[in-house]
């Protein structure tokens, strides 16, 4: 019995979790995100070993674009999608316009126009003590701000998968371009 390898490759994030054949698919993921706030996804390369066989027409269609990934994860890129590059300023505006609040958001002291992304609002359910009027155990949701300062390891695309952080290129960033030729199909 003679085996190969089978790749695949999908995009995950926050409302998204896509197979992609190539650059152009992602390029059209991209395109379709909500930039309302920066978007953080991982581009995923999964392989399994599967005997060789001839292949069958693919009657699956549609579903097997949104099919979960078989096999073990080999390769993994993260990147953020955002419109611009936000900085420290951005994101305690943006809590606010949206909580109220900037949660435990506290960055260092003179740094409001340094480069940063809002990876993501945790947002999680407890159950507290029991009330002493009531006897009903208490809810509340605790929230936790996760962010960081972009660095030269950071890499910021466009919605049209331009590269905009490090370095403005005008293109798809070469480590995604890389991405999809560097693993065999």
């Amino acid at each position: 019995m003679n085996l190969k390898t089978d790749i695949q490759f999908f995009v995950n994030g926050p409302l998204v979790s896509n197979k992609v054949r190539n650059i152009f698919d992602l390029q059209t993921i991209v395109n379709t995100c909500d930039l309302t706030e920066p978007r953080r996804l991982t581009l995923c390369c999964y392989a399994n070993i599967v005997p060789e066989t001839k292949p069958e027409p693919d009657k699956k269609g549609l579903l097997a674009l949104i099919a979960p990934p078989r096999g073990n994860m080999v390769a993994s890129l993260s990147f953020t999608v955002s419109n611009k590059i936000t900085t420290v300023a951005d994101i305690r505006s943006y809590l606010n316009e949206k909580y109220g609040t900037v949660f435990n958001f506290e960055p260092y002291e003179n740094t409001e126009t340094k480069p940063a992304v809002l990876d993501c609002v945790h947002e999680q359910e407890c159950t507290g003590l029991r009330d002493s009027k009531t006897g009903q155990a208490t809810h509340y949701t605790i929230y936790t701000v996760q962010w960081h300062y972009l660095n030269n390891q950071d890499i910021v695309v466009n919605n049209e998968l331009k590269q905009i952080w490090p370095r403005k290129t005008g293109k798809a960033p070469i480590s995604i371009q890389k991405f999809f030729h560097v693993h065999v199909r």
